[in-house]
């Protein structure tokens, strides 16, 4: 088993999929904007001031904390 990567820690611009969720609330939340296991996602910027992440996820813009971004394993 290899080094698991979460989306916080993608490079700004580098696109992946999304495996799986180590949270479970965090899965449900994503499984309702429609942000599925298989969805592609890419980080685009991120807020001043160590704000929010944001991403483009099967082609929708969203905004995250650090944390809940952590919670999302991508390949």
């Amino acid at each position: 088993m290899g080094n698991i990567k979460s989306a916080v820690d993608l490079a700004f611009g580098e696109t992946a999929n999304i495996q799986s969720f180590k949270d479970e609330a965090l899965a449900s939340k994503m499984l309702e904007i429609g942000c599925l296991p298989g969805s592609e996602v890419t980080i685009v910027r991120r807020a001043p001031f160590g704000g929010a992440y944001y991403m483009k996820i099967a082609g929708l813009s969203f905004a995250f904390r650090e944390e809940e971004l952590k919670n999302i394993i991508v390949d």
